[in-house]
């Protein structure tokens, strides 16, 4: 009967071991997801900035673009 016990002993402490070991792999991977995630958070605003600069720009272009041929029309009609 000893010898179940020390069996029983020794299984309950390689599980406790699996599981401490498992707990930690578990929290290094979610740590790696959240950097991972802060990263993608930090590159996504950048390219949002870049983006609603870049509308600015274009619809700003589009509008000059649009005054100068109404103005050229306007210009064309009373000539």
């Amino acid at each position: 009967m000893d010898a179940i016990a020390d069996f029983r002993a020794d299984t309950t402490r390689r599980f406790t071991e699996l599981r401490t070991d498992m707990n930690r792999q578990f929290a290094d991977v979610n740590r790696q997801f959240s950097e991972l995630r802060d990263d993608m958070n930090r590159r996504f605003v950048a390219l949002d900035e870049k983006t609603d600069r870049h509308f600015t720009w274009m619809v700003g272009t589009q509008i000059g673009v649009l005054l100068a041929v109404v103005g050229a029309l306007v210009g064309a009609y009373y000539r």
